[in-house]
């Protein structure tokens, strides 16, 4: 947990396995009442109504929902009547409950300011929990069966977040039903529970930001120096790391997401010439094997006879996890296609894939008797667990991996030229920045809009605003075109003093 965030003091967030069909794995909320601590169950029930959010969106909506508990639970001794309790809840949750001038806090809650940003995060999903309690009622034809049944700390939660809906008079429940996307407006608001925010700097910028796209002259030295790691070992796979330059390559001249590579199966690549190659992106669930005797499977029953899952499911380990967006898929084979951005790409790609496949099966041999079963997953591990002494041989490679070799490939190229290289988003140096050279490579080439769609998969042409921003040393480059120097010293007449 990160220094400033809030303790929490009459609640507990653990992440546990649900025992639904098929089983699934979220964070669990537990408050503390009179006779311990209990789980709130409609929040439970809240995340099985919405399963397919992230870890983080369900990991923010238990923390604000115990937050707020907690200083309902604290407030409550103070007297306040609730329109000030709920007025001063977000006041608190983002500038802190500590008086800057006597550094006392009348509510024992010591929270440390959570920032403007992270609030109004926290905020949104805390209203959209309160209105969906709010609408099971009402289908329940205004019974209040739902929250009868809960435990009394719980009951207790509902009906002051309940009361705090009501207070406000900001309920979207009388006149829709899509309660999540009534609550995803108020990212943008500043105003909700009583609280109004300052102006986010957020709201000005975004439409202007700098692009943090990788640099374009790291690129030709990042895939010749940057993943050598033996020079002058003889075995190509020993003197490079080709997996992680495959998926580099994958990033930056096919425009995928640091996650996606590694839902690649094995057979998803179809070369159709020594240096042609058509790459397939499928959903990682519901798309079929298109394996020889298994092609009417889909990709999550397949898996599941060898005890696997699609590595977006949930209850994956870290290693074996991997995040999916919603993509642009064909209607019929839930694929995307994979368009590499030159042709030289193209080929190095395809080259290396041949070569892998030799490589794979050899680790898969491993792997096979060490796990009983095979995988189909391109990508795999070399690696033993040093502190375990586990063996990852043939595993399916991991995301952490990936951004663990990603790194060693900018130390050898710092080394390689010899200068420091600055890392991090911000530089346009982090694994998503190849994503994002691919989108400005493309429009720079002067790429029509639905082209650049299609390249990226995006869903909507609009999704494609937040690769446009233009990066500082583009607008220097710019300026240098032109003789601005000139038309000052013109204009203008400088004296000395």
């Amino acid at each position: 947990m990160k220094e400033h965030a809030p303790v929490g003091r009459h609640h507990i967030v653990i992440k546990q396995r649900i025992a639904t069909n098929p089983a699934t794995i979220f964070p669990v909320l537990h408050i503390e009442g009179s006779s311990g601590y209990s789980i709130m169950w409609s929040l439970v029930e809240y995340f099985l109504a919405n399963q397919s959010k992230s870890d983080t969106w369900m990991g923010d909506t238990a923390r604000a929902i115990g937050l707020f508990y907690d200083y309902s639970i604290e407030t409550h001794k103070l007297g306040l009547n609730k329109r000030a309790q709920f007025h001063k809840f977000l006041s608190s949750l983002e500038r802190g409950t500590i008086d800057t001038e006597t550094h006392q806090d009348e509510t024992n809650l010591y929270w440390a300011p959570t920032g403007l940003d992270k609030t109004k995060r926290l905020r949104t999903r805390l209203v959209a929990f309160i209105d969906w309690i709010m609408y099971e009622e009402l289908e329940a034809s205004g019974k209040s069966t739902f929250i009868a049944s809960k435990k009394k700390n719980e009951k207790l939660t509902l009906s002051l977040l309940k009361t705090a809906r009501d207070i406000i008079k900001l309920s979207p429940m009388s006149h829709t039903k899509d309660v999540m996307k009534a609550a995803g407006q108020l990212s943008q608001s500043k105003k909700a529970l009583g609280y109004e925010f300052e102006d986010d700097p957020k709201n000005h910028i975004n439409a202007q930001s700098e692009n943090k796209a990788f640099p374009v002259e790291l690129i030709s030295p990042l895939l010749q120096f940057g993943f050598v790691k033996n020079p002058i070992a003889e075995n190509p796979f020993e003197r490079e790391d080709i997996t992680a330059k495959m998926i580099t390559i994958l990033l930056l001249f096919g425009g995928l997401r640091k996650s996606e590579p590694l839902h690649l199966w094995f057979n998803d690549v179809f070369p159709y010439s020594d240096f042609q190659c058509q790459a397939k992106l499928f959903h990682p669930r519901l798309a079929k094997t298109n394996l020889l005797g298994e092609k009417e499977k889909t990709r999550e029953e397949y898996l599941k006879e060898r005890h696997m899952r699609p590595r977006h499911d949930k209850m994956n380990s870290k290693s074996l996890r991997a995040r999916w967006k919603t993509l642009a898929v064909d209607k019929t084979t839930y694929h995307a296609d994979i368009f590499f951005l030159h042709p030289s790409a193209e080929a190095m790609f395809v080259t290396l894939y041949q070569m892998y496949l030799s490589y794979r099966s050899k680790l898969m041999e491993t792997y096979v008797k060490n796990e009983g079963h095979d995988h189909p997953f391109l990508f795999v591990s070399a690696g033993v667990d040093r502190r375990t002494g586990k063996s990852y041989v043939g595993a399916p490679y991991s995301a952490k991996s990936f951004t663990e070799s990603y790194n060693k490939a900018l130390d050898r190229l710092e080394q390689h030229l010899g200068m420091r290289i600055e890392r991090g988003r911000d530089a346009g140096l982090n694994p998503h920045a190849l994503r994002h050279c691919y989108a400005q490579l493309l429009t720079d080439a002067g790429v029509n809009e639905k082209v650049i769609q299609k390249c990226m998969h995006h869903r909507t042409i609009n999704a494609q605003e937040a690769y446009k921003g233009i990066s500082s040393q583009k607008v220097r480059d710019v300026l240098a075109n032109y003789s601005v120097s000139s038309v000052v010293q013109n204009k203008v007449q400088l004296t000395a003093s």
